[in-house]
C-alpha cells in the first residue's frame, strides 16, 4: 500500500499545472529524478501520513489559483520567485547560498581535499546562475530550492566524496531556504 501511495504522490505532483515543463522534459538527463524525488516525496524527518496530507495541501493550493498580495511587503502579486526574492525577508537567498557553500568548503577541507575556496565559491555560483532546461524562465537555483538536483552540480567533479558533498550542499540550499523563508 505504501508504494501505491507513493506512485499515486509522484503522480499529483507530476500532473501539477507548474511542473508542465519538468514534465514535457522528464526524458532530459540533466535531473537526478532518483535523489529529487527521494528528496521531495520521501524525506526521512517525516512520516508518510505527514507527507501525504502535505501533498495534497500543495495540490489542492496549486489548483485554486488564488492571485494574492505578498504578505510581507504587501505590494507585489506573490509568485513563486517572488516568494523566494521578496527583499522584506530577513535572511536573503544569496545569503543561504553563501552560507552553505562556505560549509561545502570546509566540509572538504575537513576529508583532507584541498580546495580553492575563491575558485570553488564562483564556480558553484556560475552554475546555480544557469538557466535551467527543463523549467522555462527559471535557473538552476529554483532547481535546487525545489529540491531538484541538477546534474550539471551533481558532476561538477569526478570525486565522489566531492560529489557526496554538492548531495548535501542542494539539499543545506532547499531545507534552509524553506526553513528560513518559506516559514518566515
Amino acid at each position: 500500500m505504501k508504494d501505491i501511495n507513493q506512485l499515486k504522490n509522484k503522480a499529483d505532483w507530476l500532473v501539477q499545472n507548474r511542473n508542465k515543463e519538468m514534465r514535457l522534459n522528464i526524458n532530459k538527463e540533466e535531473i537526478d529524478w532518483n535523489k529529487t524525488f527521494e528528496f521531495i516525496i520521501l524525506r526521512q524527518d517525516e512520516t508518510t501520513m505527514e507527507t501525504t496530507t502535505k501533498i495534497r495541501r500543495i495540490n489542492k493550493q496549486s489548483n485554486q489559483g488564488n492571485i494574492n498580495k505578498c504578505i510581507r511587503c504587501k505590494v507585489k502579486n506573490e509568485n513563486w520567485n517572488h516568494v523566494w526574492e521578496c527583499e522584506q525577508h530577513k535572511t536573503t537567498l544569496y545569503d543561504i547560498v553563501q552560507d552553505n557553500i562556505k560549509r561545502f568548503i570546509e566540509n572538504l577541507k575537513l576529508k583532507n581535499i584541498k580546495v580553492n575556496e575563491e575558485k570553488w565559491s564562483k564556480r558553484i555560483i556560475r552554475i546555480l546562475l544557469e538557466k535551467s532546461t527543463i523549467k522555462e524562465n527559471q535557473l538552476i537555483i529554483h532547481e535546487c530550492i525545489k529540491g531538484i538536483f541538477n546534474k550539471s552540480l551533481l558532476d561538477i567533479d569526478n570525486n565522489k566524496e566531492i560529489r557526496q558533498e554538492m548531495v548535501i550542499l542542494i539539499k543545506g540550499i532547499a531545507l534552509a531556504l524553506k526553513e528560513k523563508i518559506w516559514k518566515d
